[in-house]
């Protein structure tokens, strides 16, 4: 995704994430605190590079099960996150595309896991129910 963002060279529009994180604040004001210490790394975030960095933090607002928590600053990290996705969208495409991607070679393998595991629970309980072992 490095390579991806520095070719583009789009410049992101902090503004729109800052606003994003405003409106959220409206509605949960105890978020304020968070979105006070998260104005300065907004800003910071004036490419695309820089905003795959701010995401991964942002991103902390999910489960493993892909849920957002339930604390203020998981809500204003959501909203973050979603503003800060769809300015690399529509700014760097491409930078976007390739995270898809990297973000696919890293999810698959967890997700296979998760449902082997699942699935050899529900063997094991099937197992004890018949009396098979």
């Amino acid at each position: 995704t490095g390579a991806a963002a520095k070719a583009s060279g789009a410049k992101i529009n902090t503004g729109k994430i800052l606003k994003a994180g405003k409106e959220y604040i409206k509605d949960d004001p105890s978020a304020k605190k968070y979105l006070k210490t998260a104005v300065t790394a907004i800003k910071g975030a004036k490419n695309p590079s820089q905003l795959l960095r701010k995401l991964q933090v942002w991103k902390e607002a999910y489960s493993s099960a892909g849920r957002v928590g339930k604390s203020a600053k998981a809500g204003l990290y959501n909203k973050l996150y979603k503003a800060g996705i769809e300015e690399l969208k529509t700014k760097a495409p491409e930078a976007y595309k390739a995270r898809r991607r990297l973000a696919f070679t890293y999810e698959a393998p967890k997700k296979i896991s998760q449902t082997a595991w699942q699935a050899l629970k529900v063997s094991a309980i099937g197992r004890l129910l018949t009396g098979g072992f």
